[in-house]
């Protein structure tokens, strides 16, 4: 009775784990767009792992991955997704492009 116990239970916990589909996926993350509200992201991503001001920040890290999800007056503005086999994808709308600078000004300290 032990035996088929153990198996049975075996049985069960795989169904279970079967069922609990990871939500934090490049293919999942890649759904969000620009204008969406944070309710719908929540729903594609789950509870984010923490909040900061604006941000949203997601991680696994036994999987290594970091998404970020930003928002604006309660709507996507941009998102990044970074893991071990695409590297850094996306980007912070906070972040100032190279160019973007009116004058750039450098002075010598002798």
């Amino acid at each position: 009775m032990t035996r088929r116990w153990s198996i049975g239970g075996c049985l069960v916990a795989l169904v279970l784990a079967g069922g609990c589909a990871q939500k934090l996926t490049y293919e999942r993350w890649s759904t969000i767009e620009n204008g969406a509200s944070p309710e719908e992201v929540e729903a594609v991503l789950g509870t984010p792992w923490q909040r900061t001001g604006d941000s949203w920040i997601y991680q696994d890290t036994d999987r290594g991955i970091t998404a970020n999800i930003y928002f604006k007056e309660k709507q996507v503005i941009g998102k990044k997704w970074g893991d071990p086999e695409r590297g850094i994808e996306g980007g912070s709308p906070y972040v100032t492009q190279p160019g973007e600078e009116h004058s750039i000004r450098a002075r010598t300290i002798e």
